[in-house]
């Protein structure tokens, strides 16, 4: 098997962190549908960071190779990329919608004039519109996330294509902290949604906060500064690192222990993608696809929520129900993404 390098089109530990988290994020979903006790991942709403962290350091990655060009049209490239990261997302949420929409009847008991209502008031949604402003329901829990950072990543764009090294070792860091610590004062948690009224500017200040680390993560890796310490110590401290992260989120510990969780977070993000931590038994076709499988599970999983969440009669108790669950979120999953792959063949992109 070929080594895999910085350059590779993919990174297998990135692809497996990446479902994890997700799944983790529908177990939180789960949990705050049910009223079960000792329950999982209470405080999986973490996971959202490395998301953030890592859509960051990719956005940094693509728009550097435009750094050297003298003739480069700005505003183009950055709608190009903005356009390109909308479209690898849109038809996942599609499908996501669709089948959301569709199970709304019998969750809601909805008349067809109720319904339809709905679907007209929820089409910003739809379009990934919802964290612009717009003061409407979010059927699909987890689409806040993709909105932010869809956002976030268009008023960046133009910024890293010019002035990447300015922003990203100056700006960025003091941005960043100081976007952190004003949410984490007005929260006391990196869980915005306890303020519903101040949400938007709260979810779109944590994308931006945490997109922007995510930059000075490509810049960090990009200077080799791990790249003195030996392997295995490396190796080590991420294990560690998401170790820490994942008992985090597991349970519903002290929130003011987040930032230092956040801070141990992107030191292993960092360590992830340094090219010394590879682990080339990852780099497969099997991790590779469950990297893809983690955006549809992370759209999909709030459906499986309409459908039996709260029908905790029918199971035996909590893990057998949150099984059920999980396994209903990677059929819907699976079925995303052979939807997607025919839609995209059928259209001969």
């Amino acid at each position: 098997m070929k080594k895999q390098t910085l350059s590779s089109p993919r990174n297998g530990k990135i692809d497996l962190l990446k479902f994890l988290f997700a799944v983790t994020v529908a177990i939180y979903h789960f949990n705050c549908t049910t009223e079960y006790k000792n329950e999982i991942f209470n405080s999986a709403y973490i996971a959202v960071e490395f998301f953030f962290l890592v859509s960051g350091y990719f956005m940094a990655k693509t728009l550097s190779k435009l750094e050297n060009r003298k003739d480069i049209d700005v505003l183009k490239e950055s709608l190009k990329f903005s356009k390109k990261k909308y479209m690898s997302i849109f038809p996942y949420h599609v499908y996501a919608y669709i089948l959301t929409i569709i199970f709304w009847i019998p969750y809601f008991k909805l008349s067809a004039k109720e319904w339809l209502l709905k679907v007209f008031e929820s089409l910003p949604s739809f379009f990934l519109l919802r964290m612009f402003g717009f003061r409407i329901p979010s059927w699909l829990m987890a689409e806040w996330y993709l909105s932010s950072m869809l956002i976030i990543m268009f008023v960046l764009a133009p910024i890293i294509i010019r002035y990447r090294k300015i922003y990203t070792y100056y700006i960025a860091p003091v941005l960043s902290i100081a976007l952190t610590a004003v949410i984490f004062k007005k929260c006391n948690t990196f869980n915005v949604f306890i303020l519903e009224g101040n949400l938007v500017w709260l979810a779109n200040a944590r994308a931006l906060a945490e997109i922007s680390f995510g930059c000075i993560i490509y810049e960090v890796t990009e200077k080799g500064l791990f790249d003195k310490f030996n392997r295995k110590l490396l190796l080590f401290a991420e294990f560690v690192c998401y170790l820490i992260t994942f008992t985090y989120a597991f349970k519903e510990l002290d929130r003011t222990l987040e930032p230092s969780v956040l801070l141990v977070l992107i030191i292993g993000v960092t360590l992830t993608f340094n090219k010394k931590t590879s682990l080339n038994f990852l780099n497969n076709k099997f991790v590779y696809f469950l990297g893809k499988l983690s955006l549809a599970v992370y759209l999909c999983h709030s459906v499986a929520r309409y459908c039996i969440a709260e029908k905790d009669s029918l199971f035996g108790g909590y893990y057998s129900h949150l099984g059920a669950f999980l396994a209903l979120s990677f059929i819907f999953a699976l079925v995303c993404l052979f939807t997607v792959k025919l839609m995209h063949n059928c259209c001969g992109g």
